[in-house]
């Protein structure tokens, strides 16, 4: 039996998502399928629009077997920090396959891509240019570079770029995962689903997100604590000298009213707006370069069907990588792994403030069993 891994966000998990698992049965009919999910706090640099468990649950019911946790921070970190997590939680999962979607579905000139990015000459020259200038943004050195050695451009479309990633963590670590790039071919998109929750049009929602969704309370993201943001920048909290970006946005949140004023303030276009927010989260959180270059020493199982249960057993019997499935699991974990697993606790204090009622929710803290 084959086992294909995935690893995702779902934020939220929209019909596209249910495609790309059909996609997955119809090229491995016999296949466990395994989702490796950012928790609450995503790539984005935000936390989640439903909460890690809801998310699991509905796709359990659409078409996966599995639901793992991508922990923070590996989740709300850049490209290649989360794809090496997410890989890494993959192969030590067992998966043989890694599907991934793909804008231009051409799975070979991706592979070609990813390679001559690891190769010596191009990092080389890629690390020269950032020395030498601190004014461009890294994403256009390395399309520079890439034009000048290789005579054509990067991929651009976010699915591409995080599908290089995954191919040069498998490359450069010699995974055994076998790449599955699915065509993207659909007209689903996270940011258009999260645009039809947050304005509460009805119509889109049928379109894009399956029935399960339904009315399920929502998430504000960052947005919703920007006030607690914005008190801890001017308060000095967490203060480190040697991180620019916050000792900037410091100065910026004594004229900033929000934090969409805020990151529209900022002085350079070096840095995208989800760059912006990553920092943010890092530095509230307290999540330092060496945790989120790590590897991750545990996952959370979130949500399983009976055919994922099965698997499971599997893993865990093999024990390649701790599978929390209840609280008192914890208490096994090596000493590395239980500092990661207190660290990711702490936005997940916060992320009940930013949703869109006076009370907050409850969170599910054991995995959704799904009876199919």
């Amino acid at each position: 039996m084959n086992s294909v891994a995935v690893i995702t966000e779902f934020n939220p998990f929209h019909n596209g998502h249910k495609i790309l698992a059909a996609e997955i049965q119809k090229k491995y009919p016999a296949s466990v399928i395994m989702a490796i999910m950012s928790g609450n706090c995503v790539q984005r640099g935000d936390f989640s629009v439903f909460d890690k468990y809801t998310r699991a649950g509905i796709a359990v019911l659409n078409g996966y077997d599995l639901v793992f946790e991508l922990p923070f921070p590996y989740s709300s970190s850049v490209a290649e920090q989360f794809a090496a997590a997410g890989t890494s939680i993959a192969e030590r999962l067992g998966a043989d396959v890694l599907a991934f979607g793909s804008e231009s579905g051409d799975q070979d000139k991706l592979i070609e891509t990813a390679g001559n990015q690891l190769s010596k000459e191009y990092s080389q020259k890629v690390n020269e240019i950032c020395k030498e200038s601190g004014n461009e943004s890294l994403i256009k050195v390395q399309d520079r570079v890439y034009r000048q050695l290789f005579g054509e451009r990067i991929p651009a479309e976010s699915n591409d770029i995080l599908a290089c990633e995954y191919l040069k963590s498998i490359m450069r670590r010699g995974y055994r995962l076998q790449p599955f790039a699915v065509h993207r071919v659909e007209d689903y998109s996270a940011t258009e689903s999260r645009k039809a929750i947050y304005g509460c049009d009805e119509n889109a929602k049928k379109r894009l997100l399956p029935y399960e969704t339904g009315n399920i309370q929502f998430s504000m993201g960052l947005n919703g604590i920007e006030n607690l943001i914005l008190g801890a920048l001017r308060l000095g909290y967490g203060s480190d000298p040697g991180n620019g970006i916050i000792n900037a946005l410091r100065k910026l949140a004594e004229k900033s009213a929000s934090l969409e004023e805020l990151t529209d303030k900022f002085p350079t276009k070096t840095y995208t707006s989800a760059r912006l927010r990553r920092e943010i989260m890092a530095w509230l959180f307290g999540a330092t370069d060496e945790y989120k270059n790590s590897i991750p020493g545990y996952t959370v199982l979130l949500s399983a069907n009976k055919k994922g249960l099965e698997y499971l057993s599997r893993v865990k019997r093999q024990k390649n990588i701790p599978v929390l499935t209840r609280q008192s699991d914890v208490n096994r974990l090596d000493e590395t792994a239980a500092r990661q697993y207190r660290a990711s606790l702490r936005p997940e204090s916060v992320y009940p403030l930013t949703f869109n009622t006076k009370k907050s929710p409850k969170l599910t803290v054991t995995p959704i069993i799904v009876n199919t």
